[in-house]
């Protein structure tokens, strides 16, 4: 098999991943407010989920590493399927809270299991591509179905007969349909994913301390050190914008929340086939730039800045959901950049450990973003708020055109040994 193909498979596999949360994810709040819980009550919700991942981010990435990526992954699947089958049967507030927790233990286990694995096997495949072409495939593929999902569903809930269904039973199907997708993936990932033993270096970190210590070796690289920072200070505008934007869209559109309750599902749909789209030419930027990873990244984070200004600038829904729509695309671009960057930069025996490091990292940028913008609804609107986030940018732009981040060929960076 050749690493192009290696790609075209897991791609398809984490897409089917993707299709599964796709479906409920983006039916979450809308299904418990159809429920009666008020907005107090789903914020305590969010609030276990997002808690619930920034505690177990990085000992998931450990365990992967220690106990097989395999394991996890399965784990996670599971995870997924038990949140969908609560919100099925959610009654009372803790029915919900409960549901959250599963779900934050679900992305958490996903993140970077079996990407660890993909980049393993991915590099002793015949051929030497670089590692960011492998994952704009895996990308571009995954982002495609997951698409398909959102849009399935935006589709399902704008066409269905309302005189014979509840908006409640609408929910309830997608949420039955993704249960049956994590099974499938839960079956598929058992036969198809086959971990080979690992090597004889890996049985020095089988114990908790010197696991710990070899990230902290990795994660203690300048390289690294920077990339993490780029990471928190690059996300907060974008997360603000991702969780906020439906806002606007009322404001702009003066129509009532149900008549447009199926352009939220459609604009995530439309936001993953742009992120696939944008891995795609990432790689041929990555090539054009001699694999300068920093100036690709910083590319992307420019371009992010002239959406907010765009987005800051929109007099109408139409111009509003455009440039929502170009910043989407420009999310994806710096994806397959910083999946090389940190793989280069990862040892096998904690690659999983440090995919979940930068995942706890945006996390945490995401979470910055959100309590800024809170605390700067108070002062201002929601449109300068995201213009103050944007000036954040500006940090890992700068940091992302440093010398250290932009080696002409990818080899010269090298992983530090557990």
């Amino acid at each position: 098999m050749t690493q192009s193909q290696f790609a075209t498979q897991y791609g398809i596999h984490l897409g089917l991943t993707m299709f599964a949360c796709m479906l409920a994810m983006p039916i979450f709040t809308p299904y418990m407010l159809n429920l009666g819980f008020a907005l107090q009550d789903i914020a305590l919700a969010m609030m276990v989920m997002a808690v619930t991942i920034i505690l177990i981010e990085v000992p998931s990435g450990m365990l992967a590493d220690m106990l097989g990526r395999r394991k996890v992954f399965l784990f996670s699947l599971f995870f997924g399927a038990l949140c969908n089958s609560i919100l099925l049967f959610s009654e009372h507030l803790w029915h919900i809270c409960a549901a959250m927790f599963f779900w934050g233990l679900s992305q958490a286990t996903l993140s970077g299991t079996l990407n660890a694995w993909f980049v393993e096997k991915y590099q002793r495949l015949q051929g030497n591509a670089p590692i960011n072409k492998g994952f704009a495939k895996v990308y571009g593929l995954s982002y495609l179905i997951g698409a398909s999902a959102a849009l399935c569903a935006a589709l399902f809930l704008a066409f269905a007969d309302a005189q014979v269904w509840s908006l409640t039973s609408l929910y309830q199907i997608l949420f039955t349909s993704s249960i049956c997708v994590f099974i499938t993936v839960f079956i598929r990932t058992y036969f198809v994913v086959k971990e080979t033993a690992r090597a004889s270096s890996a049985k020095s970190t089988n114990s908790l301390a010197s696991q710990c210590l070899a990230i902290f070796k990795t994660c203690k690289q300048i390289e690294m050190r920077r990339l993490l920072i780029i990471l928190i200070f690059a996300i907060p505008v974008a997360s603000s914008i991702e969780k906020f934007w439906p806002a606007l869209v009322e404001n702009y559109s003066h129509a009532p929340v149900d008549t447009i309750a199926w352009l939220f599902p459609a604009m995530l749909a439309a936001s993953f086939a742009l992120n696939g789209l944008a891995a795609a030419i990432s790689t041929q930027l990555c090539r054009l730039l001699n694999q300068r990873l920093g100036l690709v990244m910083a590319l992307a984070h420019m371009a992010k800045l002239v959406c907010v200004l765009l987005l800051a600038l929109a007099s109408s829904i139409h111009m509003f959901l455009a440039a929502l729509i170009f910043f989407y695309f420009c999310m994806g671009l710096a994806q397959p950049a910083q999946q090389q960057f940190q793989h280069q930069l990862s040892h096998d025996d904690v690659r999983a450990s440090i995919e979940s490091v930068t995942s706890l990292s945006t996390r945490l940028g995401g979470l910055l973003g959100t309590a800024l913008t809170a605390l700067m609804l108070s002062y201002t609107t929601l449109l300068s708020s995201w213009l103050a986030l944007a000036v954040l940018s500006l940090v890992a732009i700068i940091l992302c055109c440093t010398k250290r981040l932009n080696r002409a060929e990818p080899q010269q960076l090298q992983a530090m040994p557990s």
